[in-house]
């Protein structure tokens, strides 16, 4: 079989390009996943944080409201 004769110096590069490779695309999708991560807490603590305004906005329309009501009466 000729293509098993390779020169050892072929498959060693070939093997360490790999594992260089391998660990260059491992390393960018952890450092990806991270900031995605850290993104989305971000993100989760902001919509927290408009979702209270917005139920303390809601409250405050129904008690004017309310109070809008009670002056009529």
């Amino acid at each position: 079989m000729p293509s098993l004769m390779l020169p050892s110096y072929y498959v060693s590069t070939s093997f360490s390009l790999f594992f260089i490779l391998r660990a260059f695309t491992q390393f960018i999708l952890y450092n990806l996943i991270d900031m995605n991560a850290v993104h989305m807490e971000k993100y989760s603590q902001t919509s927290s944080t408009n979702i209270k305004k917005t139920n303390k906005r809601i409250a405050n329309n129904i008690i004017s409201i309310i109070r809008r009501e009670n002056i009529k009466k």
